[in-house]
């Protein structure tokens, strides 16, 4: 009997811990896609000669919140990395590339950054329960 007790509350505590983990591995993700998003809404069109035409479906300076948030999860390196890619992007977009192909190149670049970002995983799996 106090096997099965203590399994229960063994198995309780490690169903818990393993949501919590869950919950912010999550959360970590949903900010890396927003990220991707908000790359993903700039267009760019390339007439001849002429200066590009760049459009903003959703405001770049949004990255600012991701990275807040980023921040605030304590991802430190990943926020840190955000705050460099709002800078090259806003960098671009007022002064723009003059070849379609060097701005694909910059575009797949934020991209791949958005994709690559990492995880702190010490603060994943952190039992700090005051930042859920």
């Amino acid at each position: 009997m106090i096997s099965l007790i203590t399994g229960i509350i063994a198995g309780v505590i490690t169903g818990l811990i393993t949501g919590y983990c869950v919950t912010r591995m999550a959360r970590f993700a949903d900010l890396r896609n927003d990220a991707r998003r908000i790359v993903w809404g700039i267009e760019f069109m390339y007439h001849g000669g002429s200066t590009p035409q760049i459009r903003e479906n959703r405001p770049v300076g949004e990255l600012a919140y991701v990275s807040a948030e980023l921040y605030s999860l304590k991802h430190k390196g990943a926020g840190d990395t955000i705050l460099a890619l709002l800078k090259e992007i806003r960098g671009t977009l007022q002064s723009p590339p003059t070849t379609c192909a060097e701005m694909n190149e910059r575009y797949s670049n934020w991209q791949r950054i958005c994709r690559e970002l990492k995880p702190n995983w010490i603060s994943l799996f952190s039992l700090n329960l005051t930042k859920i």
